[in-house]
């Protein structure tokens, strides 16, 4: 924790009071920049100016997790970040939490702009800011040429007051050509869309890239509080069914049209059928969250030598 007086100098500032650095000479060396952001300290948009100038000043570093959740740096900080990114500075970074930073599309499009320049980025959670479709639509198009390869998870979910307006309009393409293997993303492990506009399409494109074998290593799929239906979880169940050397066992599909009382939805019968069908493939348990559909919370499915339902 930081005893002395608040420092004046800016880039102490950013860097020693507001990431706990021990001395502003040992940025270079840091394998995590972690954001202490409080009500007294606030990281924002200035303090990731200062930071992003230092490590282009100071040339590759070895950072490779950058905590910035729940900050103040909005679109323009992280535009200042990205540009860092561009210029080499983190060649080694892994894995970037964003959450709710008050970030919009631009910002986000200056990120994705840099990912190239960062070969080994796995994780990018950029869950609780304002995403639209032509946001995705720039990311489905990083991905397509091939300037992510190290992809393994990705955050793009809204919340339930801050919804990210991604649709089938811009996620049905994205899941076609993963379909069609135009895109091979043979690392990725988790998507995680909850709290966005996309609908039993939009699963059902995702579900035909399982049911060919181009998502091998998928594990979660977090789709809650969508607009997903019966039809989507049906189509899901079909694919898992068919490719029984499916990784998936755990799937989200709880809260769906949780803005409407009375819109279609997930049944508890639906979203069984797709547990099942993940059980018979995969020969072990998985689980599935369908919370608030009636009065079942969550439901279970153990393959052994034959499916069996429990919750």
């Amino acid at each position: 924790m930081w005893s002395g007086p608040l420092p004046t100098d800016p880039l102490e500032l950013a860097l020693e009071y507001k990431l706990g650095f021990d001395d502003v000479s040992d940025l270079q060396g840091k394998l995590c920049f972690l954001c202490t952001d409080t009500a007294e300290r606030e990281f924002n948009a200035e303090d990731a100016k200062v930071l992003a100038d230092a490590m282009i000043a100071q040339g590759p570093c070895e950072v490779e997790y950058i905590f910035f959740q729940n900050s103040k740096i909005g679109d323009q900080g992280l535009e200042a970040v990205a540009k860092a990114m561009a210029a080499g500075a983190t060649p080694k970074l892994l894995t970037m939490d964003l959450s709710n930073i008050l970030a919009t599309d631009a910002g986000f499009m200056h990120l994705i702009g840099a990912i190239k320049h960062c070969p080994n980025l796995r994780d990018l959670v950029f869950k609780q800011n304002s995403l639209t479709d032509a946001a995705f639509s720039a990311l489905h198009e990083v991905i397509k040429r091939g300037e992510w390869p190290a992809m393994e998870r990705l955050n793009l979910a809204g919340t339930q007051s801050e919804r990210h307006t991604i649709s089938d309009a811009s996620f049905v393409p994205f899941g076609h050509d993963l379909a069609d293997g135009v895109i091979k993303t043979t690392r990725l492990e988790e998507i995680e869309l909850s709290d966005t506009d996309i609908s039993d399409a939009g699963l059902a494109s995702i579900a035909l890239a399982i049911q060919r074998g181009h998502l091998r290593k998928l594990r979660s799929l977090y789709m809650q509080a969508c607009r997903i239906t019966d039809e989507g979880a049906r189509a899901l169940a079909d694919a898992l069914r068919a490719n029984k050397r499916t990784q998936l066992f755990d799937i989200r599909l709880g809260y769906q049209n949780s803005h409407d009382a009375m819109a279609p939805r997930v049944t508890p019968e639906g979203g069984k059928a797709a547990i099942e069908a993940a059980g018979e493939s995969l020969g072990r348990r998985v689980f599935c969250v369908l919370d608030a559909l009636e009065e079942h919370s969550s439901r279970e499915v153990q393959e052994s030598h034959g499916p069996g339902v429990n919750g």
